[in-house]
């Protein structure tokens, strides 16, 4: 039955695009001076396929939000960008924001060498924790957004997609940048400002940098921001065919992590961070404070910091280019937080990552297209077990002699290729293969005390995969553009802290999809609908062990097989240089069968609580959308005034795998809106704001542990404010 509906969403997506190329069979193919009329829709070019084409032209479901329509709207990181695309929700975690799209995600790599379902990389270098959101927000010249699996050019970790954040590089032309400050509600501050030098005709630098600051969105101050990040950035067009670019780049942020309120949720006080006392139902007795009264849970402490050194070497030869990405990245994060009432904890890593990747490409003239590569990378991750902690608050015990996870590594090697060949002048097929070597190790050491140990044992996770794509792209028209393909992918297995082994995860996606201009291309229709296979779905779950004091711990598991199957339709209409109408809206079928432990541990023995259950996966709804409008009325002064107004909506959908009953997200509204004042000669606006109009707080986490208590981590709260926006 499921086949069927796939194939019926396949034939609807031809269909319509085949109704709209009727009636517009007679409209010349002028795509090329569209991007730059006054009257049509903007065309974004991106570097998907790792080649630069019109993002009209591209035949995969993807999204791209440029850089000035970031600033414009106030997007102040990577999540507020996915916020605005279609079949994706963002959900907060100790290692920054965790990204699913189309019901795929992670819930797994909040731990120490953890890995993402979504592959984030800046300008060309793979992140595997984005844990540092204004190091992946600042001068940014645009964000590329990939929905479905990229397993043969991108490789692990991109079975939900993957996310481009591609960085403004320095020009040769004149000296200037921009300035933006901004002032707002929670004592919000934050100032961004970039800077373009030309140094002679073959050298030129830019510099950028941005601070931000706010107050706690909870009421004990949780969620408050306090960070600064810097890149430098130089290039050098050292002959006709050589250019050479080389960043470094360094965030460091200390405002306080978001804090979690009790379940079930106040509305009428959301982010109050008091805990009821105890009351026979609501807890267990045996955690202090909780059993005493109610339990006013303080903030947490954190400490991040991001640093990274990356170069870009492009040599054009007659009919192939050359392209070589070295890089290095080193993360520290120190949080201690208390998330539930009973206990605080505090996590204290380091990681150091290097990568390597080396392209050859196809000419952009060239007959086929074309692209062959090898990937490497090796992080290694050191955890101090027994941290500092600087919160006054009970924190949870380690029964000591133990063996405590001390480091791990991340080794990965790959090699790839995809062409795409011309079959006629309307035809054309692609297929691409990678392969990878994976390896993953944990080692222990055997701690006596907190300062005596010795080396314990070393763990260890590795195997070889294959990933392909097939494809094919149909031009009805110079305006329509059809597409098929079927492409499997896989996210990294690994070792958990206490040693239990999880496979990869395995998709293998099939995607029909069409891209159509017209109405003179002041309409752009995009139409997608895919179905997934997915085996081994990690998850991370609350499981017995006896060597924690509560009697339980998170472990990654293989929890789950996933069918999932949806569509989705983007629309975006200018239908005069003053007015731009957007609408998107995905519909996602989303179902598992979930098996596994929830019990607990007590005096040693463990109390097992087997779940079999079938459901969807977290953060799956089934309906979502965004819809928005923008006006600019001009003045007669020369200058204007834009109006903008942009709703996102949502069905209900889980929060998290836990068996909670809290846990449930209802269908919700967000709704943005600005205004902003441009002065003559557009060099000066003035931007006023207001986020999540509606004033309500969205559950974004659920923390269900095997006791009869769960907390909730929610959205931010309305926020408003003036921005000064300023070019030179």
């Amino acid at each position: 039955m499921k086949k069927y509906q796939f194939l019926t969403s396949a034939a609807l997506v031809a269909v319509l695009a085949g109704t709209v190329h009727a009636q517009d069979a007679s409209t010349p193919n002028n795509s090329a001076t569209t991007a730059s009329s006054e009257t049509g829709v903007t065309e974004v070019v991106v570097t998907a396929e790792r080649r630069s084409s019109k993002i009209s032209r591209t035949p995969i479901a993807i999204t791209a939000v440029a850089g000035d329509q970031v600033r414009d709207k106030g997007l102040n990181t990577v999540g507020d960008v996915l916020t605005k695309t279609p079949a994706i929700v963002v959900q907060n975690s100790t290692k920054g924001q965790a990204i699913f799209i189309r019901g795929i995600g992670s819930t797994g790599d909040a731990q120490e060498g953890g890995d993402p379902a979504v592959n984030l990389n800046i300008d060309g270098v793979y992140q595997q924790q984005a844990i540092a959101p204004l190091a992946s927000s600042l001068d940014i010249n645009r964000v590329e957004v990939l929905r479905g699996p990229q397993g043969t050019l991108y490789g692990r970790n991109s079975n939900a997609g993957s996310i481009n954040v591609i960085t403004t590089d320095p020009t040769r032309t004149a000296l200037g940048g921009y300035l933006t400050v901004d002032a707002g509600d929670f004592n919000s501050q934050r100032a961004e400002a970039a800077v373009n030098v030309p140094i002679s005709d073959k050298v030129a630098a830019r510099f950028a940098v941005v601070g931000n600051s706010h107050d706690g969105y909870y009421s004990n101050d949780g969620g408050s921001a306090d960070g600064y990040a810097a890149r430098a950035k130089v290039k050098i067009w050292a002959s006709d065919r050589l250019t050479l670019t080389g960043s470094a780049l360094y965030s460091r942020e200390n405002g306080n992590p978001a804090s979690t309120v009790p379940a079930p949720l106040n509305r009428d006080d959301p982010y109050n961070t008091t805990y009821p006392a105890y009351d026979g139902t609501n807890g267990n007795p045996f955690f202090p404070p909780l059993a005493g009264g109610p339990s006013a849970v303080p903030h947490g402490v954190q400490d991040i910091k991001f640093a990274q050194v990356n170069a870009q070497l492009d040599y054009e030869f007659e009919n192939a280019t050359l392209t070589i990405i070295p890089a290095y990245t080193h993360t520290y994060q120190y949080q201690d937080t208390a998330l539930l009432p009973f206990g605080a904890s505090a996590q204290e890593t380091a990681e150091d990552a290097k990568s390597l990747e080396v392209r050859l490409a196809s000419a952009p003239t060239s007959h086929l297209t074309w692209v062959v590569g090898a990937f490497g990378y090796n992080a290694e991750d050191d955890r101090n077990p027994f941290p500092e902690t600087k919160i006054d608050f009970p924190h949870q015990v380690v029964l000591l002699p133990a063996n405590q996870a001390v480091r791990y590594s991340s080794k990965t090697y790959a090699a790839f290729g995809q062409v795409t060949v011309p079959v006629t002048d309307k035809l054309r097929l692609t297929g691409g293969a990678r392969w990878t070597h994976d390896e993953k190790e944990t080692a222990f050491d055997y701690f006596t005390t907190t300062t005596a140990s010795t080396p314990g044992n070393v763990y260890k996770n590795q195997y070889d995969k294959s990933t392909y794509k097939a494809g094919a792209q149909y031009d009805l028209s110079g305006n329509t553009m059809l597409y098929g393909q079927a492409s499997t992918g896989f996210k990294a297995g690994g070792v958990n802290p206490n040693g239990s082994k999880f496979e990869p995860e395995e998709i293998t996606a099939y995607e029909v999809g069409s891209k159509t201009r017209f109405l003179d291309n002041k309409v752009q229709l995009n139409l997608s609908a895919y179905r997934y296979d997915y085996n081994n779905y990690q998850a991370r779950v609350n499981a017995p062990d006896c060597s924690d004091a509560t009697g339980y711990s998170q472990q990654t598991i293989n929890a789950a097989t996933l069918e999932n199957y949806g569509g989705e339709v983007e629309v975006t209409a200018a239908p005069s240089s003053n007015d731009r109408v957007y609408a998107t809206a995905a519909y996602l079928h989303a179902q598992g069968r979930f098996q596994y432990d929830n019990g607990i541990c007590t005096a040693g023995v463990i109390t097992h609580a087997y779940l079999d259950i079938t459901q969807a996966p977290p953060n799956s709804p089934e309906w979502s959308g965004l819809i928005g409008y923008e006006h600019r009325f001009d003045l007669a002064n020369g200058s204007s005034l834009n109006a903008s107004i942009d709703m996102r909506w949502s069905d209900g959908y889980d929060t998290s795998i836990d068996d909670s009953i809290y846990d449930d997200q209802k269908w919700f509204t967000r709704t943005d809106v600005t205004l902003m004042y441009t002065l003559p000669g557009e060099k000066i606006r003035v931007k006023a704001y207001v986020r999540n109009l509606e004033d309500r707080a969205q559950k974004l986490f659920t923390l269900a542990p095997p006791i009869p208590l769960a907390a909730l981590e929610l959205s931010d709260p309305q926020t408003y404010g003036i921005t000064l926006m300023v070019k030179y």
